[in-house]
């Protein structure tokens, strides 16, 4: 997996997304909104901004033959798929966002050298990339 860095604070979303589909972060960017409001006044609530964010993910896993699964606890990753999992911040109701690779090695996108196994982090959330078919 290629490390892309997030270009703003709330860029996580975009930079793992970018990682796990092997995109660019500005091709993201185009459809995957950051949590700033301003940036993206038809998202108001972080729902209507997650469901915004999921279906241009979704739209950028379908062009590359993916299919998006959210999982559900307990969170276990399968080798030889990527993921995104959120993880918790101290900031309530801001979460960030990492790139899990084909080993399970989760990809920090605001620290190039922050690579460990996924499950050292506390996953609140987890979507599985699986190729299209499957």
């Amino acid at each position: 997996m290629r490390y892309v860095a997030q270009l703003d604070k709330t860029g996580c979303l975009v930079a793992s997304t970018a990682m796990v589909l092997d995109l660019t972060y500005a091709d993201v960017a185009q459809v995957v909104p950051t949590d700033d409001a301003s940036r993206y006044p038809l998202a108001g609530s972080n729902d209507e901004w997650w469901q915004v964010a999921f279906k241009g993910i979704q739209s950028l896993a379908s062009a590359k033959g993916e299919t998006v699964v959210e999982l559900e606890r307990p969170y276990m990753v399968q080798f030889g798929l990527r993921y995104l999992a959120m993880v918790p911040t101290d900031t309530p109701n801001f979460h960030h966002v990492l790139a899990v690779d084909e080993t399970g090695i989760a990809f920090d996108p605001c620290n190039e050298d922050g690579h460990k196994p996924w499950s050292e982090y506390q996953i609140i959330a987890l979507l599985e990339f699986q190729p299209s078919g499957e």
